[in-house]
């Protein structure tokens, strides 16, 4: 299992254990192999989101486009979010946030994982005059077809969070193993991953309308909504 695993169930436990509820109902989007759906407790609702068909015991699937299909659930569903290693493979990272918003109820909790464009290694790459690795794919799809198109750092999540009404509450950092795996811990701004725990504290303005069974974003809220977002990121 790798590090980034290992801090990402250890913090969905975390959440889990000060949720303290018997029950729940639980959202996987980009569920993989259900490793995390894996650590939710046996009385909770379990469900998972993908562009893909899969097969999860246990686990009631539904299939999504995140980048312009809504979720196929009704609405303040689910009381916690899970979303690992797929913001990043997005071109609208509009529509999955608003759509966890939309489909979450007010103070449920949303975990999140991505990669870290200013990451230690980033900024060492970029002193070297290289395109780091990490956005080293969105360079075209021809280039990398499915892989990463869009690129975070902790500064850029946090103002996506709190515009999609989310209140950012921790992250931690990750690598891959490495000798300096206790610099992330202490600066988890420095690592290769970013794993990221908010919660839901207002809805969610309607930026977008469904047509079709596809999402229609009204782009441009103005520079005041805009700045009004971003002016108490934390």
């Amino acid at each position: 299992m790798q590090e980034r695993e290992e801090k990402t169930i250890l913090l969905l436990k975390q959440i889990i254990h000060d949720m303290d509820t018997e029950s729940a109902s639980v959202l996987d989007i980009g569920p993989g192999d259900g490793t995390m759906l894996a650590q939710i407790p046996k009385k909770w609702n379990k469900y998972a989101v993908d562009i893909v068909s899969r097969k999860i015991e246990g686990v009631e699937f539904k299939r999504a486009d995140m980048n312009e299909e809504e979720l196929p659930f009704e609405d303040s569903t689910f009381d916690l979010v899970i979303c690992t290693e797929v913001i990043e493979h997005l071109w609208n990272p509009d529509n999955l946030l608003y759509q966890i918003n939309k489909k979450m109820r007010l103070g449920g909790h949303l975990l999140l994982s991505t990669p870290n464009l200013t990451g230690l290694s980033s900024r060492i790459q970029c002193l070297m005059g290289r395109i780091p690795g990490v956005q080293s794919q969105a360079i075209s799809l021809a280039y990398a077809p499915g892989n990463h198109v869009r690129c975070y750092n902790p500064d850029s999540l946090k103002f996506l969070l709190k515009l999609y009404g989310f209140k950012f509450l921790e992250f931690k950092g990750a690598g891959n193993g490495s000798k300096i795996r206790k610099v992330f811990e202490c600066h988890p701004s420095l690592s290769l991953y970013l794993i990221l725990h908010a919660q839901k504290t207002q809805e969610a303005k309607p930026v977008a309308s469904i047509n079709d069974g596809k999402v229609h974003f009204k782009y441009g809220g103005g520079p005041k909504e805009v700045e009004k977002a971003g002016s108490d990121s934390e």
